[in-house]
């Protein structure tokens, strides 16, 4: 059976599900930024998210539409720099790559940008795998991280 997911636009109301999953020990493991987060910087992040015009944060669902991770891209001119992750319980079951597919697809059929690049930490193996598998190109190993790129087919 195939796997589903579905996007929608973040809210306030995801606050807490974003919250935790920005706090979970192996999310916070692969950020550039590792400190814990307060909720009320968290709030205070995510409602300048939502009304930020080039900013557009995703909720990930699962088939029964319940939260399983989130996606974030940042619009700047004709590209943009995504960041993703999901729930501890969902990774390593395929969710990552569909997310990963079919956000940028998704994005470069709305938002009239030519690519999309990331920044992952230089040990954070699986997620570099996971964003080459969905199509990304490495460009660049810089000090700590390296860049990939997808370029709009």
């Amino acid at each position: 059976m195939e796997k589903k997911i579905y996007f929608r636009y973040a809210n306030l109301e995801d606050a807490k599900f974003l919250y935790n999953l920005r706090n979970e020990d192996s999310v916070r493991a692969v950020s550039f930024n590792t400190d814990k987060v307060s909720f009320e910087d968290h709030l205070t992040w995510l409602d300048k998210s939502i009304k930020n015009p080039n900013r557009v944060l995703f909720v990930i669902l699962n088939p029964e539409l319940a939260p399983i991770g989130q996606v974030r891209f940042d619009k700047t001119n004709n590209f943009a720099e995504i960041s993703v992750s999901l729930s501890q319980q969902f990774r390593g079951k395929g969710f990552g790559k569909l997310s990963l597919v079919n956000s940028c697809q998704l994005f470069f059929n709305n938002y009239g940008i030519d690519y999309i690049v990331a920044k992952i930490k230089k040990d954070n193996i699986s997620s570099i795998a996971a964003f080459e598998k969905s199509g990304f190109t490495m460009i660049k190993e810089l000090s700590g991280f390296v860049k990939l790129e997808l370029r709009r087919d």
